[in-house]
């Protein structure tokens, strides 16, 4: 019988440190260990959720001001963006001098799992694309919203996320 096994803690810190070699940004999507050591390979974008960034800060996080101040930590560990995501409170990005909120709107969730993923792939087709912070983070947030309107994982269909876009409201903190 052949036992599974899972790929080392600092697995994503070497891929992202090779990347960077070659100049290709980076998006880490990761939980605990797997997050601490892929923040030390320098990603471009790290996506956590509220309870990732609580796990990594080692304390609750509850506050605007609490999140910017642990993601600007650890932006001075090379990240340049953090996304954080915030459930039915939307987002947040945060850089070294800019902070902004994504309001939501109430919508009926028929199904939360792969949310993250879908924001990471919309993170990930806007870097492609060359759109601005702002509208890459209006967009991931969006494709998060969407894949919540099916019972299966990971659907994402591009009428929803279109509308969804514009339901969103970004601000600056």
């Amino acid at each position: 019988m052949h036992s599974l096994r899972l790929a080392p803690d600092d697995f994503y810190r070497s891929i992202i440190e090779k990347a960077n070699q070659v100049g290709v940004k980076t998006i880490l999507d990761a939980s605990n260990e797997a997050l601490n050591q892929g923040i030390k390979g320098k990603p471009y974008i790290i996506k956590p959720n509220l309870r990732e960034l609580s796990n990594l800060a080692g304390m609750e996080l509850r506050e605007l001001d609490e999140i910017v101040q642990v993601s600007r930590e650890i932006i001075t560990q090379g990240v340049e963006v953090v996304i954080v995501s915030l459930g039915e409170a939307g987002a947040c990005l945060i850089t070294q001098t800019e902070v902004l909120k994504g309001d939501i709107p109430k919508i009926d969730v028929e199904n939360a799992l792969g949310s993250s993923d879908a924001m990471t792939a919309g993170i990930a087709v806007s870097l492609t694309r060359g759109k601005t912070l702002k509208d890459m983070f209006r967009f991931a947030v969006a494709c998060g919203m969407a894949n919540t309107q099916f019972r299966g994982i990971g659907i994402v269909e591009i009428e929803l996320v279109k509308k969804f876009f514009n339901q969103i409201r970004v601000f600056n903190c």
